[in-house]
């Protein structure tokens, strides 16, 4: 979906989303930010994401603040407050769960 089309289908609650999201990558500390790998919307959860390089997706839905997500190895979705703790999972985490 070209970007345009995607901003112009989202109504004002996940619009706000998609710019909390964006600000959110925005005040990443990295100094190189990773890359974001896809952007979207999910119809199931209401969120919409931007998921990043480090396998760490940044979301949220109907205008709240944005939650980290990670996905284990077993396929369950993990919540972090900041991008840190979800970082700090993926490093250290998996082995420890």
């Amino acid at each position: 979906m070209k970007t345009t089309n995607f901003i112009n289908s989202l109504g004002s609650s996940d619009l706000h989303s998609f710019i909390l999201c964006l600000e959110a990558y925005n005040n990443l500390s990295n100094g190189d930010k990773e890359k974001i790998l896809e952007v979207g919307y999910n119809q199931y959860s209401g969120y919409i994401y931007l998921f990043l390089e480090s396998n760490v997706t940044i979301c949220s839905r109907f205008g709240r603040p944005v939650i980290y997500i990670v996905t284990d190895e077993s396929g369950e979705e993990l919540e972090f407050n900041t991008h840190f703790e979800a970082c700090e999972f993926i490093q250290f985490g998996y082995q420890q769960k």
